[in-house]
């Protein structure tokens, strides 16, 4: 099982999900010691990892960041839907993305 990637209300209420039952998100994470991610660095790929309104600008800013890499063709599909998802939740009160680990 790979890291299902979550849109949500305050309350818990999904809003849209992006699920990984491939461990194809694990292969665009950078490394907790890349220091230039200041969000994606501290997913953690066995446990939840929830990111606020302010921070999801900045969330945003770094996966579109890792789109300029060269992957292989499943992981860039992978991180270009990551990329709309987070994308969609800018700008909305309220609500968080959540990585959910295994």
């Amino acid at each position: 099982m790979g890291i299902e990637l979550v849109w949500e209300e305050e309350n818990g209420t999904e809003l849209a999900r992006l699920s990984d039952s491939q461990s194809l998100l694990q292969g665009f994470l950078p490394s907790e010691s890349a220091l230039e991610f200041s969000c994606l660095r501290f997913v953690d790929p066995y446990g939840d990892t929830i990111f606020n309104t302010l921070q999801i600008p900045v969330l945003l800013h770094e996966l579109n960041s890792l789109a300029s890499n060269p992957l292989e063709p499943r992981v860039a599909e992978h991180l270009h839907k990551a990329i709309s998802l987070v994308a969609n939740a800018q700008g909305h009160i309220h609500t968080y993305i959540r990585f959910v680990g295994d």
